[in-house]
């Protein structure tokens, strides 16, 4: 049967479009919290997890907001009571942080991201804004927490959270500092920082942070902290830096969970910021670094070539 130039050129279109984005999908799913930051314009939609983003620069405009999303509770983002520096805002905005590993696989996003930006002054003012999560008690003991950064040069972040049985809480954070190494912290007695002096992270482009959750014991509770990971397996990284006697679990209580999200930043000169997006807690590696396949450049390329030569063809017809 033969089949016309038209249909082949069709055939070969949606072949190339099948390739080029190809979803992953795990065969077992516990994403427990998701932000990605949504932007909704004039109007937001809060309900559907909107963000607001027409308040007006300089304003906090993140402050107060709490639409619907995953795994947090109906409480807003709030400032810290140790936040301070008038002069640092944080806002959301309708950019989008990506990110795409060695292996051409990107990080599935949603179109929005948080931005911290500092409009005047110097020094080592911070900023830092939490909210609670929602995702039950009893949690694995193993978890995984994922973040995507951006920042200036000697700006620094921290993402912060906390282990609780209501009344006990061990926080543990992870981040960049400000001259650009990763690390990890413990809580409590045994904590500690793992600091890895050896990576300074590029400034002005996306980074993705996976830290890696361990609850082995009382007082040996471990974080992994990877850098720029293949997004396929966790198998195929290295830590850059780990914390083992973290010490962040509730000690001797079976039912805990984690109080919130906590941003610790520090952009420290007038036109530093800090960007941050996709916020994701998991039970599992693929739960927090969801990706699409495409191409690398040279095979879309030469994908292109066959499809071209069809065009031509059926023009000269």
């Amino acid at each position: 049967m033969k089949i016309s130039l038209h249909l082949r050129s069709g055939l070969l279109a949606l072949s190339l479009a099948a390739v080029v984005l190809i979803p992953h999908v795990s065969a077992k799913a516990a994403l427990m919290a998701y932000d990605g930051f949504i932007s909704g314009g004039a109007t937001p939609n809060t309900a559907a997890g909107e963000y607001e983003t027409t308040t007006g620069f300089a304003n906090d405009e993140l402050i107060g907001q709490n639409p619907t999303t995953t795994g947090f509770d109906s409480t807003a983002w709030t400032n810290s009571s140790s936040s301070y520096a008038a002069h640092i805002y944080y806002k959301t905005d309708d950019d989008q942080l990506t990110y795409v590993d060695s292996t051409f696989r990107q990080l599935n996003t949603s179109f929005g991201q948080l931005d911290l930006t500092r409009n005047s002054g110097t020094g080592g003012d911070v900023k830092q804004v939490f909210r609670d999560l929602d995702i039950g008690n009893a949690l694995p003991d193993t978890l995984y927490i994922s973040v995507l950064v951006q920042l200036s040069p000697s700006a620094e972040f921290m993402l912060r959270s906390a282990s609780t049985d209501g009344s006990s809480i061990r926080r543990f954070n992870f981040g960049i500092d400000a001259v650009g190494n990763p690390f990890a912290t413990g809580s409590g007695t045994g904590g500690f920082t793992d600091t890895n002096t050896g990576i300074t992270v590029a400034t002005d482009q996306p980074h993705l942070l996976v830290a890696k959750l361990t609850n082995d014991g009382f007082e040996s509770d471990q974080i992994d902290l990877y850098l720029d990971p293949d997004l396929q397996s966790e198998g195929l990284n290295t830590p850059v830096a780990t914390v083992d006697g973290g010490n962040f679990y509730v000690g001797g209580n079976g039912s805990w969970t984690l109080k919130d999200i906590f941003f610790f930043n520090n952009p420290s000169d007038d036109g530093e910021y800090v960007i941050m997006d996709e916020v994701r807690v998991g039970e599992f590696w693929s739960d927090v670094t969801p990706f699409t396949i495409v191409p690398e450049p040279a095979t879309a390329a030469l994908m292109l070539v066959p499809m071209a030569s069809l065009m031509l063809r059926r023009r000269r017809a």
